[in-house]
């Protein structure tokens, strides 16, 4: 069970796309049960769950610039832009690798004669 847990959270940190890379290195593997069939994964950052999940948006005004197509935040700086009101999806990443990690342990289950019904 451990080792599917580090696939899992390799899989995790491989499909996050926050640009510095720092969402992804803060999933941790917290345990891998034998007995539960339960692995827990963790983030503590405080805006991992927003990325995660989703969130309501207030429409603010953010210092910075573009650079191409992505928006460098830069505090005190003349420019900016305006953030709409409204929800901001979240990219579920933990979710869809979780039903992918649900799958192959039941095919590998199943493999071995031990298929969960």
């Amino acid at each position: 069970m451990n080792k599917v847990g580090k696939q899992w959270l390799e899989d995790v940190k491989a499909q996050q796309t926050y640009p510095t890379g720092e969402l992804a290195e803060a999933f941790y593997l917290v345990k891998a049960s034998h007995k539960k069939l339960r692995i827990e994964i963790r983030n503590d950052l405080p805006y991992a769950s927003y990325v995660e999940g989703g969130f309501m948006q207030k429409g603010h005004y953010v210092p910075g610039h573009w650079e191409g197509k992505r928006f460098i935040y830069a505090p005190g700086e003349k420019s900016g832009m305006r953030v709409k009101t409204g929800w901001v999806d979240g990219n579920y990443v933990v979710r869809r690798t979780k039903i992918y990690a649900d799958a192959a342990l039941q095919a590998r289950l199943e493999k071995m004669g031990l298929g969960m019904r």
